[in-house]
């Protein structure tokens, strides 16, 4: 058992291996479970099951999160500073207003909310970040080189010193600045 301050105590449990590509968490934590404001800095949650859990203004500074499950999670306002989130799949997440300043992110975040969210200097370099909205986003000095941004839309992100090697940005629509937008070609 595990002891998160706030929430109480969660079962450990241990999976078969799984590719980085198909994970299959044996669910434990019930969809949807509240752990909002909750500090899960010393938490276990290597390969857990949060789809759809109410993790607003939780405290995830500096934890590594693994092959973990968070498609539909709520993060807003969370605390994820300088998180590892590596090989999991966080389709749809709300990140909105969310600090994940100096993140190290390699996941699947399709779709995912990172509107008002602070990036200054995060590596979401190889992600998958399709249709991801990063409107009013700070990604000042964000690494998203290799990342898949096809459709995301990114007006009024600041991208100052943002670096796109090799991005796919195809279909992304940003704008100029001064209030008119544009769609990115190939």
């Amino acid at each position: 058992m595990t002891y998160i301050p706030d929430v109480g105590y969660i079962p450990r449990m241990t999976y078969p291996p799984s590719s980085i590509y198909e994970i299959k968490p044996k669910p434990e934590i019930k969809q949807g479970a509240n752990f909002e404001g909750a500090d899960l800095r010393f938490a276990d949650l290597f390969r857990k099951d949060f789809r759809y859990a109410n993790l607003r203004k939780a405290n995830l500074e500096g934890k590594k999160i693994e092959l973990a499950y968070f498609a539909g999670a709520d993060f807003r306002e969370a605390n994820l500073k300088g998180a590892n989130l590596f090989r999991g799949s966080y389709k749809v997440a709300n990140f909105e207003g969310a600090n994940l300043e100096e993140a190290g992110i390699l996941t699947n975040l399709q779709s995912a909310n990172f509107r008002k969210a602070n990036l200054r200097d995060a590596c979401l370099g190889s992600s998958d970040l399709g249709m991801a909205n990063f409107e009013g986003a700070n990604l000042e000095k964000a690494i998203l080189s290799q990342a898949d941004l096809r459709e995301a839309y990114l007006v009024d992100a600041n991208m100052l010193e943002t670096e796109l090697k090799e991005t796919k940005l195809e279909g992304a629509i940003i704008d100029d600045g001064e209030g008119r937008e544009y769609i990115l070609g190939e």
